[in-house]
């Protein structure tokens, strides 16, 4: 039995992207392409801060890391555990500002 040790570089740690699966017809397969590149995510395109909080994609963005196969391919590790510290921590930030907004705007009764 031969094993092969896969090489891959890490491109950027936990960045926005949308992704799609690898698909035959849309991203072709040469000799040098990686050995089981069916069976992984592909980046479709990387969005910067400004995008994101400008609301400048059309389709569901991922927190991922992006890797660099040795076809030269780059692919998506999506990183669901940022996106759930992500949600908690605007949890945080939108329950404090509630509780800096509701004092202030109820009428207070005059005396």
């Amino acid at each position: 039995m031969i094993f092969i040790k896969q090489s891959y570089s890490i491109i950027v740690m936990n960045c926005l992207a949308t992704t799609e699966r690898f698909n035959l017809t849309r991203h072709g397969k040469t000799n040098n392409s990686t050995h089981n590149i069916e069976q992984y995510c592909l980046i479709d395109e990387v969005f910067s801060c400004d995008d994101f909080m400008n609301d400048n994609y059309d389709e569901p963005l991922d927190i991922v890391e992006i890797v660099e196969l040795p076809g030269l391919e780059q692919i998506a590790i999506v990183k669901t555990i940022w996106l759930k510290l992500l949600q908690r921590k605007c949890k945080k930030r939108y329950q404090n500002r509630k509780q800096i907004i509701e004092p202030s705007s109820t009428p207070q009764p005059p005396q």
